[in-house]
């Protein structure tokens, strides 16, 4: 990797990290954390890890539950086994959820705040609307973010129940407006130019909502559905839960998107098979780019999967 005309050697894991996260030194924290563990466990060590993790990526308690893109490029592959960062991120955001539900610990972490006049609006309140929100506030901005849903959280509510649940997305979002004091407008569509009037600055963060365009091969005939259109449907509580019972379904793509649909219907009652270009060799460039383990309990859920097919005709 080259910056500012030099070369840096940066560990596999944290270049494949998204946000670059410094795991070493997260890893060297965890070490001491570990020693507090045996000796019975220890609050503020707990809350110093907390806090140096919620400070980088605010969202790192979905990380814990969703993410683990950097274990695939761990080092300690090449010698036994991946540090299981994914879990330990988890373990860590449940013992705090946990305590500050029971009343163990206070609600909300603290923050200093330099209070600025400058208003800046946010447009979604996905995972990226979530996290702009977060570091202007942090740096005293007066933010507001504009939803057109009736709930913050944008695409993390299309991730099933059963792999992120839904108190945990209310957590984490709760665990970033309300301490900071950022203003949340749920159904709500403002135009750029009225807001243009009383914001210094808008961001927009509406993500990608908008599904994948039907195959040519596939337009016009009944039953063919997106994954985003099922999956909403199952997370507002709209989905006709008979809809699938007992019917042949395909899926067709190899990515995440797919299992999650595909495990999604399954649990509707439909035996389901996934089609995918992709090859099942995940050591060839052209392999699945599914999590493993999501490949995994695919099948282990009963869904067939065809690898290196593509659709032609229905």
């Amino acid at each position: 990797m080259v910056r500012n005309n030099k070369k840096q050697f940066i560990s596999p894991c944290r270049y494949a990290c998204p946000l670059m996260r410094p795991i070493q030194r997260h890893n060297i924290i965890l070490g001491q954390l570990a020693k507090k563990v045996k000796a019975q466990g220890d609050e503020k060590t707990f809350l110093n890890l907390y806090d140096e993790w919620f400070n980088f990526n605010p969202l790192f308690g979905i990380c814990g539950y969703v993410c683990g893109i950097c274990e695939d490029f761990c080092n300690r592959l090449k010698v036994d086994e991946k540090v299981h960062i994914r879990l330990i991120e988890r373990f860590l955001f449940d013992w705090y959820k946990d305590a500050v539900i029971k009343g163990k610990i206070p609600p909300y972490r603290s923050f200093n705040i330099f209070p600025l006049k400058e208003k800046v609006a946010i447009i979604g309140s996905g995972p990226a609307g979530l996290t702009a929100a977060f570091f202007l506030a942090k740096e005293g901005y007066q933010v507001t973010i504009f939803e057109t849903k009736k709930r913050p959280g944008g695409a993390l509510h299309l991730i099933p129940s059963f792999r992120l649940p839904k108190e945990v997305v209310n957590f984490v979002v709760d665990q970033i407006i309300t301490p900071l004091n950022i203003k949340l407008e749920l159904n709500t569509k403002i135009p750029i130019t009225e807001l243009k009037k009383d914001y210094k600055a808008i961001i927009i963060a509406t993500g990608t909502p908008l599904p994948r365009p039907v195959p040519p091969f596939a337009k016009g005939f009944e039953g063919v559905e997106s994954a985003i259109e099922i999956l909403s449907q199952i997370s507002e509580g709209t989905i006709d839960k008979g809809k699938y019972q007992g019917k042949q379904v395909v899926v067709i793509g190899g990515s995440g998107v797919a299992i999650d649909v595909a495990r999604s219907i399954r649990r509707l009652g439909a035996n389901v098979s996934l089609a995918c270009l992709e090859s099942e060799d995940r050591t060839s460039k052209d392999g699945i780019l599914a999590n493993i383990e999501d490949e995994r309990c695919g099948k282990e859920e009963g869904i067939t999967f065809y690898y290196s097919y593509g659709l032609q005709k229905i």
